[in-house]
């Protein structure tokens, strides 16, 4: 018998040579650079948070194309010269990007859980099998090389155009007529309907800076945003159009705005959130750059959370941060450097000196609110002309950290709300209710900062001479079955209704208006009361110019109904909540009922734990529990847990379904008088019923 002359290499077999190592680019490229491109085409904002020019996006595609295949590529290269092994690393090569592929279309298909894993891990074997033994697969993969070039191409395409990023253009604005200073402070993910206890009444009780500001301020009772989304609310306001076209908020696109506007008459010190309009050589609060090493490294893990979120199935989707907020610092910021940021003498100089003290990511928000407070004192030696303060804040917006006092009680990373997606689930009512509550919670403390600032404008003798504007670029809703913030305003009492209060310079009596306005009304009715008008056309008028009448405000009924019957008529905020049927537990100590072992139920995972460390005078407070129980076959799908504290019972909540089939999630939320100073032992406890009454049974801690 003639013995075969074909040797493991040769063309046809499973390690043929040529262009092995392109189809590891061409693959790796389909599975990684083609969905990270296709989400920055589509959400550019992404690309305009991390400062990225039209140059830096085509390194940035080049990168994504050509770096990630790396490791598959050499990995075939060494196969050809590793013998028997060979085949073995080609598959490995071939089957990692094929995997990802897998689950990315898992993903796409909503499915979840270990089998989706299993699932993608066989049928990229199965591919890189079939890679390996036929020459046709092979060449299809090749010709798979055209597919992997569009989504950068488009990319690059869109940044040629200049819709992603652009040289700022200077319009000229003449000098403003006035010397009055302008405080201007927009809350994030604010609803009217939050501050209010009824009707038009402020709630004095939970909001008392609100009702302070509105006593003395023009109070417009109508204002509606004009979307649910702060990219597009925020420039409304601060330009008094609406954009024609969705394209990130920088000076290139929106070159006339409040900044540019007031840069002849005011300084300027501005800090903004979601946009970049303020001129940067004329803001004295403007943040130091980053290094360039921070800024790649920061680029390259927010880059791999848009991965790891488009390739990862549930249930450990629900554990990956939001990618929709800030578009940028998606597993949290670290806090500046010790003495970082300085930039000039005077304001600019406090200001980032007291950034610089800034204690951990959880503080980061409440500690830039009280920086800007701080910067609101007169700086030696500046010149005599006034200024504007801009502040956007990202409070009220989730993540909900914060008690009214301003003690963060979990990490951004446990904050996660229970029971929101693209609508507030049905089946977890008391979830969203605990959702709502956070919301208010961390509303209180806002009130509490605007009241810091408030009391900073009268310490200094600025108030009365002063301009203030406070308002809201967008609301929320926390009903169940309704989506948080819908775009097609399905629900705008909630979701578009915002509070809008302009102190005017001398004003020292409120006015109430009800005219209907939106957001591209503000800057008009600013500058009217300041007894100027835009140099440009705008899409919004003065509010104060227009008819007031008996205008009817949104019917917030619904709203209002629910928050009455989480809250009581008196609209007490405080936890724990007692929406739970068997909320009479509350205050019991555990010891007065029956307590047996728990039998079906597992308790899977507890966070912070079993022991809860609290100083009084410290900034953080241990009050969110969350978990997971796991529970038997036959057990109920869910069921109500108590919560006790040092043997007390402090908090009563029902479970929800998890994302895997047989687990339950938890939540609750403590109220501080539950804790002792020093260790609190944390027990949790299903609740049942019995003909003498519940009883408890008990769980152990993992």
């Amino acid at each position: 018998m003639a013995r075969s002359t074909r040797s493991p290499t040769a063309p046809g077999s499973g390690l043929a040579a040529a262009g092995r190592p392109g189809h590891a680019v061409v693959l790796t490229a389909l599975a990684v650079a083609t969905p990270l491109c296709d989400l920055l085409r589509r959400f550019p904002e992404f690309l305009w948070a991390h400062g990225l020019s039209p140059g830096g996006i085509a390194a940035l595609v080049a990168a994504l194309v050509l770096l990630p295949p790396l490791p598959p590529a050499l990995l075939l290269v060494a196969a050809r010269r590793a013998g028997r092994a060979g085949p073995a690393l080609a598959g490995l090569a071939i089957a990692a990007p094929l995997s990802l592929l897998a689950l990315q279309a898992a993903v796409r298909a909503g499915a979840g859980g270990w089998p989706t894993v299993v699932a993608a891990a066989v049928l990229a074997a199965l591919g890189a099998a079939a890679y390996l033994r036929w020459r046709a697969v092979r060449a299809f993969t090749t010709l798979l090389a055209l597919v992997a070039l569009v989504a950068p191409l488009q990319l690059l395409a869109a940044a040629a155009e200049r819709r992603l990023a652009g040289q700022a253009v200077e319009v000229p604005a003449p000098r403003l007529e006035t010397a009055a200073p302008v405080v201007f402070v927009i809350f994030d993910e604010l609803p009217m309907v939050s501050l209010l206890a009824d009707g038009e009444r402020w709630d004095g009780r939970n909001f008392p800076s609100f009702r302070r500001l509105a006593a003395t301020s023009h109070a417009f009772l109508n204002l509606e945003s004009v979307d649910a989304g702060t990219l597009v609310a925020v420039p409304a306001i601060l330009t008094g159009s609406l954009p024609a076209a969705r394209v990130p908020p920088t000076r290139a696109n929106f070159p006339r705005n409040l900044f540019t506007l007031f840069a002849a008459s005011h300084e300027l010190a501005v800090v903004e959130q979601a946009t970049e309009l303020c001129p940067e050589d004329r803001n004295r609060l403007r943040p130091a750059a980053p290094a360039a090493g921070t800024a790649l490294r920061a680029l390259a893990a927010d880059l791999g959370v848009l991965l790891r979120t488009v390739s990862t199935p549930l249930p450990w989707a629900a554990e990956l941060p939001p990618v929709d907020v800030a578009w940028r610092d998606f597993g949290g910021a670290a806090a500046p450097a010790a003495g970082a940021g300085k930039r000039e003498e005077g304001v600019g100089e406090r200001y980032q000196r007291l950034r610089s003290a800034a204690r951990s990511p959880a503080s980061d928000r409440a500690a830039e609110f009280r920086r800007f407070v701080a910067s609101l004192e007169p700086a030696r030696g500046t010149s005599p002309a006034p200024t504007l303060h801009y502040l956007h804040t990202m409070l009220p917006h989730g993540p909900w950290l914060y008690d009214p006092a301003g003690k963060a009680y979990t990490t951004p990373e446990r904050s996660r709300a229970a029971g929101r997606g693209e609508t507030w689930s049905r089946e977890a009512s008391e979830m969203v209710a605990l959702g709502y509550q956070r919301h208010l919670l961390q509303a209180r403390f806002a009130d509490r900062l605007l009241g810091e600032l408030l009391d900073r404008l009268a310490a200094t003798g600025r108030f009365d001479a002063s301009l203030v504007v406070v308002t809201a670029d967008h609301g929320a809703s926390f009903r169940p079955g309704e989506p948080p913030r819908d775009g097609s305003g399905a629900n705008p009492a909630e979701t578009l209704w915002v509070p809008l209060l302009i102190k005017a310079p001398g004003q020292t009596r409120g006015a109430v208006h009800r005219m209907p306005l939106t957001s591209v009304d503000v800057l008009p009715t600013v500058l009217d009361l300041l007894g100027a008008e835009a140099p440009w056309p705008v899409a919004g008028k003065a509010a104060l110019r227009a008819p007031d009448g008996a205008a009817r405000l949104p019917d917030a009924s619904a709203a209002r109904a629910w928050k009455a019957s989480l809250f009581g008529d008196d609209l007490d905020f405080e936890p724990p909540l007692a929406t739970n049927r068997h909320a009479a537990l509350l205050g019991r100590l555990v010891s007065t009922l029956p307590v047996s072992p728990a039998r079906g139920l597992e308790l899977r995972r507890l966070e912070p734990g079993a022991r809860l460390d609290y100083d009084p005078t410290g900034r953080d407070v241990p009050l969110l529990i969350a978990g997971t129980l796991r529970r038997g076959a036959g057990q109920a799908e869910c069921c109500d847990l108590a919560f006790a504290v040092n043997g007390r019972i402090a908090a009563v909540q029902h479970t929800y379904p998890g994302s895997r089939a047989r687990f339950l999630r938890f939540q609750a939320l403590l109220a501080e008088s539950s804790l002792a100073p020093g260790a609190n032992e944390l027990a949790i406890y299903a609740i049942e019923e019995s003909p003498r009454g519940p009883r408890l049974s008990s769980l152990t801690a993992p």
